[in-house]
């Protein structure tokens, strides 16, 4: 069993963290269930309702298991922490009445006593020190033998991570629609779990109180190792995730802005646009993580609930923003460039672009000229996707994106004048 010592010696710490942890799964449920009731309400309008109602109840439900399961996990060592001192000071206290120290000594154990040679009470953190590895692995054992509750967290906690970094994936893939760099992004990402992986195989199993072993040595300079590397790839894979993202959508504000107008530019490109699609709030919390959260700090708690709970809100405010009608989809990219570049030639393979803009795929703006009804296919195709998504923007905006298209009459009446 792993228990945090920091916490089982400090009270003002383990209320902190313990405050943390719940406050961020509060707001991890608050925000799924925002989200579940946004998807629910939108009934069969929302193609991917299916997909974004699933995935949200995953991550609530993996949410809640992770903080069961640390909750049980801190219960659990404090219980055995405070058995541990109760028995070990009544142990000690019998043994000085029956060898009281000299006169004038002002040390309650004698170093040179037998009995010292087994074990030395330390009054000011009230842990107990067992000379030897083999009787220190004894009595781990003994005193702190049970459920592995450390370990059940942090495997949900990997789960969580995988879910939300593959979504984040998936945006980039989406906004960016470059193979080089969604490959490069996913060897991160598989580099990231591998390295968390290995970080729960070799978790320390003897972070007690006043460790004999010293964290430099064996197993814990190996975990702590593979901490580090995981943190350092994950944080890579979130700046590089959260750079892409922004400058994407500061291409698309200013392609937008430069036919419409600026006002018009921020409707999807806003600042707190920009922070939520790219999933900002993750990586401002790792970094906090590392070098702020109470505990054993630095890698450690990168598992920590608090993590895991921000990892999962990250992911569902940009499920939620889409089902608002306010987060871009593959679709409105391709629509954009497009309307945004009338003069644009299109390349001869005009069906798979038309292909790619029903399923929501990865074609970029065509380069080669093609037939006249290659053309007019594709332009006509690029309209009904704008009229599809144009809902969500002023009439003033859908004017003049129809214009651009070429179809001022097609689509009119498809047209909502909500100024959201």
């Amino acid at each position: 069993m792993h228990c945090d010592a920091t916490f089982l010696k400090y009270f003002p710490l383990l209320l902190t963290n313990v405050s943390i942890n719940v406050t961020a799964y509060a707001l991890h449920v608050a925000v799924a269930a925002s989200t579940l009731v946004v998807l629910f309400k939108q009934g069969t309008k929302n193609p991917h309702r299916t997909k974004h109602v699933t995935f949200t109840a995953l991550l609530l439900v993996l949410g809640s298991i992770n903080i069961i399961v640390y909750l049980f996990g801190l219960t659990f060592c404090n219980i055995k922490f405070q058995e541990l001192t109760d028995r070990q000071l009544v142990v000690c206290l019998e043994w000085e009445r029956a060898h009281p120290p000299p006169e004038n000594s002002t040390q309650l154990v004698s170093f040179g006593s037998s009995y010292n040679r087994a074990c030395e009470y330390d009054w000011n953190t009230a842990p107990v020190r067992m000379v030897g590895t083999s009787a220190y692995s004894y009595w781990l054992d003994t005193e702190f033998g049970g459920p592995d509750y450390p370990r059940g967290q942090d495997v949900v906690a990997l789960l969580i991570s995988t879910l939300a970094q593959t979504y984040l994936l998936l945006r980039c893939h989406l906004l960016l629609g470059r193979r080089l760099v969604t490959g490069g992004m996913s060897i991160l990402l598989l580099a990231s779990i591998g390295f968390a992986i290995c970080n729960i195989i070799f978790l320390p199993i003897d972070s007690t109180p006043n460790l004999m072993i010293p964290l430099e040595v064996g197993s814990h300079n190996l975990h702590g190792n593979f901490s580090r590397a995981f943190w350092a790839l994950s944080l890579s894979y979130n700046l590089a995730a959260n750079a892409l993202i922004i400058g994407r959508l500061m291409w698309l504000r200013a392609r937008v802005g430069s036919l419409m107008g600026k006002e018009y530019g921020r409707i999807y490109t806003g600042l707190a646009a920009m922070l939520m699609e790219s999933s900002a709030l993750y990586t401002v919390v790792l970094v906090l993580a590392y070098t702020v959260l109470p505990g054993e700090g630095g890698a450690a708690n990168m598992f920590s609930p608090v993590v895991a709970q921000t990892e999962a809100i990250a992911a569902e405010l940009i499920i939620l923003r889409f089902a608002l009608g306010r987060s871009l989809s593959r679709k409105d990219v391709v629509t954009v460039a497009v309307a945004t570049a009338p003069q644009a030639k299109f390349m001869d393979d005009s069906d798979s672009l038309e292909n790619d803009l029903e399923s929501g795929g990865t074609a970029a703006v065509p380069k080669l000229a093609p037939s006249k009804r290659a053309v007019a296919r594709v332009q006509a195709q690029a309209q009904h996707s704008l009229m599809s998504t144009i809902s969500q923007f002023p009439s003033s905006v859908a004017d003049v994106l129809r214009s651009q298209l070429g179809g001022h009459d097609l689509g009119k009446e498809h047209v909502d004048t909500t100024t959201s």
